[in-house]
C-alpha cells in the first residue's frame, strides 16, 4: 500500500523536540523525506535517529538553522534541494520566547530581538 505521502519532500522547523519531533516522525510514517531544523544540535541528531528507525537513512535529515536569519533560510532550502531535488511543503514549527507578558503588549521590536 502507498504512504500518501511518499515522494514528498518536507522541511520542519524546531523539529528539536515537541510537536515539530512529533511532525516530522509522522511524516516519516507516512512516506516523507524530512529535513528537520533547528537550533540544537543534539536535539536534532535523536529526532532524525527516531525518524531514520521508521524510514532508513535515505529519507532523513537535518540542518542547524536560526529561523530570524535570513541567510540561515536559504541554507535550509539550498540544503534540501541538494539533498532531495525539490521542496513540497514546509512547516514553521519554530518558536520564540518573548517572556510573560499578554500577547497584546508584545512589540514589533521585541519580535525581532
Amino acid at each position: 500500500m502507498k504512504k500518501r505521502l511518499s515522494g514528498k519532500v518536507i522541511i520542519i522547523t524546531g523539529a528539536e523536540s515537541g510537536i515539530g519531533k512529533s511532525i516530522a516522525l509522522r511524516c516519516v510514517e507516512d512516506g516523507a523525506s524530512v529535513v528537520a531544523a533547528g537550533l540544537d544540535g543534539s536535539g536534532l541528531q535523536i529526532t532524525c535517529r527516531e525518524c531514520i528507525a521508521l524510514s532508513g537513512e535515505e529519507y532523513v535529515t537535518f540542518r542547524l538553522t536560526d529561523v530570524r536569519d535570513p541567510d540561515a533560510i536559504e541554507d535550509l532550502v539550498n540544503h534540501t534541494i541538494s539533498k532531495f531535488g525539490h521542496i513540497d511543503a514546509a512547516v514553521a514549527n519554530a518558536g520564540v520566547v518573548l517572556g510573560q507578558q499578554p500577547l497584546t503588549e508584545i512589540t514589533l521590536e521585541d519580535w525581532n530581538t
